[in-house]
């Protein structure tokens, strides 16, 4: 008998009772506004002027004019560099506790990815909220009894001047 599954099928469900979904739209600017004042003191923040995006009448269109797409060698190339060269508050306040390495799609080289501890937590509370999603799905209670479950990755990081990176 699925015991456990039941039980953690019942807990999302209850959840899903009282827990109300917030506006997507607003949600969404909600965040970008924060991620703006939390960045708005780098050097990234100021170079593309994150204060006036935060004063400006629509912050999503103001956003979108002023920041232009980048890929990861041109980010690297322009911004991250300068963290592997020691200076802090480059793209997001302070300096990352971690890299994460990948050799993603495309190059031969690894790519060394700045993780903050912010970037740690919202990740961790994105998969939370998987979990919570999983109310939208008609799946059987053995579902939740599978090992297949897990929220996580490798955490097998080795230690590099000031900072660890890992894949």
């Amino acid at each position: 008998m699925a015991i456990i599954g039941s039980i953690i099928k019942g807990l999302i469900d209850l959840r899903d009772k009282i827990v109300s979904e917030p506006d997507a739209d607003e949600a969404q600017l909600e965040v970008l506004k924060g991620l703006l004042n939390k960045a708005k003191n780098t050097a990234f923040g100021k170079h593309y002027k994150f204060e006036e995006i935060l004063e400006a009448d629509d912050i999503r269109a103001a956003y979108a004019e002023r920041i232009p797409n980048f890929d990861y060698n041109k980010l690297n190339e322009e911004w991250w560099y300068k963290m592997h060269e020691g200076e802090t508050d480059v793209v997001w306040p302070g300096s990352p506790p971690y890299f994460a390495l990948s050799s993603g799609t495309t190059g031969k080289t690894s790519k060394r990815i700045p993780v903050s501890e912010d970037m740690v937590e919202a990740i961790r509370t994105s998969g939370i909220k998987q979990v919570g999603a999983l109310t939208n799905f008609d799946l059987p209670t053995e579902f939740f009894e599978k090992e297949i479950m897990m929220l996580g990755s490798s955490t097998d990081l080795q230690k590099e001047g000031d900072h660890e990176e890992g894949r």
